[in-house]
């Protein structure tokens, strides 16, 4: 998957863009992360959101809107004026565990290191 994924990320970044040679690494990509196994959640998550990038990047160029019409209202985008937005699911809240006395105390040493410094 990781090389599908740089293949995808080195072909797009050439000038003038092959469109064909992207459009078949975005499908090489999307085979390799259905079959792949051996990710880590990050690295997959990264691959996924390029994919999608450039697959709607790669509608337009190719001027096939209604791909690209496919694309935005899989991600729930909506035309607001002159930019598209897109919605933000909310994941669950966790608490938020701050070392709270730590902080306090490093924050009470930069204050006396500043105090030191005037």
């Amino acid at each position: 998957m990781a090389a599908a994924h740089k293949n995808l990320l080195a072909l797009w970044a050439k000038e003038p863009k092959d469109l064909a040679a992207v459009g078949k690494a975005l499908n090489d990509l999307t085979i390799a992360l259905s079959e792949s196994s051996d990710l880590n959640e990050k690295q997959s998550a990264l691959a996924s959101k390029d994919l999608y990038e450039i697959s709607v990047l790669l509608a337009i160029l190719k001027n096939d809107f209604d791909s690209f019409d496919d694309y935005i209202n899989q991600r729930k985008w909506h035309l607001d004026g002159e930019r598209f937005l897109f919605e933000v699911e909310v994941a669950q809240e966790k608490p938020v565990n701050l070392d709270t006395v730590r902080i306090a105390t490093q924050t009470i040493f930069y204050a006396k290191q500043l105090e030191q410094i005037v």
